[in-house]
């Protein structure tokens, strides 16, 4: 099993910086280079360029505020973001009478390169991490500042972040030579919110923080995306865009996928027990009946899991068991297999040099049984305090 231990801090200087921040300068500058270079390349106004990376620096930040002084908390949003520096850039080009959609090439450009730098920066801090897993990046305390659902220390977690990092930089180098080959302005434009949206789109189901706004199983940034590709291909098959039959194959693809996952949240209820809020509930319980003196506690989730845990011993031999059921329905084995991986996943934590398998009693439970070589590794201080608490509580910082 391999796991990535990322540092939240880096050292530039003999100093300590927040990787976030460290990254979120350097993804300016690199974004900052990129547009400029494609500005004067294209034969625009570099000053005008300059101008508009400095609004759109300064929409960052009071959106970024304002969201905080609304709501008590501080979270980022990308796709905020993104519409509303592509507005403001609009509004300004609209009213100086500068040509809108060769602007906007450049501007996309700047902003993939920033945001790729930036999921450096949130695979080092720990937000918008991955669903748990057999491998990938661990985290503990140290990233709890930045946002870190801490119950989840310790576990595996699908670097995510790194992944759409290296889309982003694909697509902006993409839009980048989009740009400065093709002549028909609004290319760059066009290919960066499709790519992303598509990109954005599937990358949101291997996502595993908690508190993410969902409708019919389908999330926030997915009907983002979707939107987004619908009123991109609208744009192209009235003129406004170059038209491509590839973005329209995209939105159908993305309109598909959308359906696909509502239904899916509708008439398949077993299907979104792996939820990233689930999976919190789940993980505080595994945490909770693990031990010697947990054999009588059982505890149940809001979705109606039954986790239980008890401790033998069986010809010499400790046993762990975990048992599992849910009383409202019977799980299906998809579910079975993905809750079995994850519990399994759990006592791992507590139990590392341990192996466990998954056994079926035939009546509806299912047993994760571990042969333990040795006594559990006790929890962190900082991770016991959180066990009772709300997750709303924990994860105020989610960016």
């Amino acid at each position: 099993m391999m796991r990535l231990m990322p540092r939240p801090f880096i050292a530039i200087g003999g100093r300590c910086v927040p990787a976030f921040r460290a990254c979120g300068y350097a993804g300016l500058l690199l974004a900052l280079a990129a547009a400029t270079v494609l500005g004067a390349s294209r034969h625009l106004s570099v000053w005008f360029v300059l101008a508009m990376a400095l609004a759109a620096l300064a929409t960052f930040f009071a959106l970024a505020w304002s969201v905080k002084m609304l709501t008590g908390t501080e979270k980022l949003v990308y796709y905020h973001h993104q519409i509303a520096i592509l507005a403001l850039c609009g509004l300004l080009l609209r009213a100086t009478g500068r040509p809108l959609l060769r602007y906007l090439d450049v501007v996309v450009v700047g902003i993939g390169v920033f945001l790729a730098c930036g999921r450096i920066g949130c695979l080092l801090t720990g937000c918008c991490h991955g669903r748990v897993c057999g491998w990938g990046v661990c985290y503990g305390g140290t990233q709890q500042a930045g946002g870190f659902p801490i119950l989840y220390a310790g576990l595996p977690l699908l670097p995510v972040q790194a992944l759409e990092s290296l889309w982003v930089l694909g697509l902006s180098g993409t839009c980048f030579l989009a740009a400065l080959v093709k002549p028909a302005a609004g290319e760059a434009l066009s290919l960066y919110l499709i790519g992303y949206g598509a990109g954005r789109f599937y990358l949101e189901t291997l996502r595993g923080d908690p508190q993410r706004p969902r409708l019919w199983g389908v999330t926030e940034a997915q009907w983002t995306a979707l939107c987004l590709a619908m009123v991109v291909s609208w744009a192209e098959w009235h003129g406004w865009l170059p038209p491509h039959a590839s973005h329209y194959v995209t939105a159908c693809l993305l309109s598909l996928s959308a359906a696909v996952l509502a239904l899916g949240h509708l008439f398949r209820p077993g299907h979104h027990l792996l939820d990233a809020w689930h999976v919190w509930e789940i993980a505080g319980a595994v945490d909770g009946v693990i031990g010697p003196q947990n054999d009588a506690i059982i505890r149940e989730t809001s979705r109606g899991l039954r986790i239980s845990g008890g401790f033998v011993s069986d010809g010499g031999r400790d046993l762990q068991m975990v048992a599992f059921s849910r009383q409202n329905a019977p799980l299906d084995q998809r579910s079975v297999v993905g809750l079995a991986q994850l519990i399994g996943t759990l006592v791992s934590r507590r139990y590392p040099d341990a192996a466990w398998k998954l056994l079926d009693s035939g009546n509806g439970v299912f047993y994760i049984v571990t042969h333990l070589a040795s006594e559990p590794v006790p929890l962190p201080r900082f991770l016991q305090s959180t066990l009772s608490q709300d997750p709303s509580a924990v994860t105020r910082s989610l960016f």
